[in-house]
């Protein structure tokens, strides 16, 4: 029963010493690599001791088929459990949602800081712009006064 080890996808084992000779891992064998020997005569006592060994280990099988079966049953129970009260709480009535949501929204605003809410900036950027263009205009009626009066002949062209 339990002779065999391994995981699965991965390479297994017999173990020799935990064979009883029932042949059970021989079909699932996908390269047919495992023959069967004969067993070694063994005195009638030491024979007596194998087969309690045996049994003692096919009780613990079933044991351990019996609880992961019982296991499996308590987890599908506790996941329907789950599904119903989710599908209790899926069907309440709308206005108790629509309450559900304002309550949330009210505790979501109550916990965001009240800061003032800065004022819609001047036009900044056009007045600076505006600064920039008639400092420019300046200079530039800066330099043709300059001009005209190092150069008065040549405005009269």
């Amino acid at each position: 029963m339990d002779a065999i080890i391994g995981a699965s996808k991965q390479m297994h084992t017999v173990i020799s010493d935990e064979c009883t000779g029932c042949e059970l891992c021989l079909p699932p064998c996908p390269v047919d690599c495992i023959s069967m020997q004969p067993a070694a005569v063994t005195p009638p006592e030491q024979a007596r001791q194998v087969a309690h060994h045996a049994r003692e280990r096919y009780r613990f099988h079933q044991f351990r088929l019996e609880r992961d079966k019982q296991e499996k049953a308590q987890r599908l129970a506790e996941r329907s459990a789950n599904t119903a009260t989710q599908s209790a709480a899926a069907a309440t009535p709308t206005s108790d949602k629509a309450a559900l949501i304002q309550a949330a929204m009210a505790r979501a605003a109550a916990q965001q800081p009240t800061a003032p809410k800065p004022a819609a900036p001047a036009n900044t950027l056009d007045e600076a712009k505006r600064a920039i263009i008639q400092a420019a205009m300046e200079r530039a009626a800066a330099q043709r006064a300059a001009r005209d009066q190092t150069h008065p002949s040549d405005d009269k062209n």
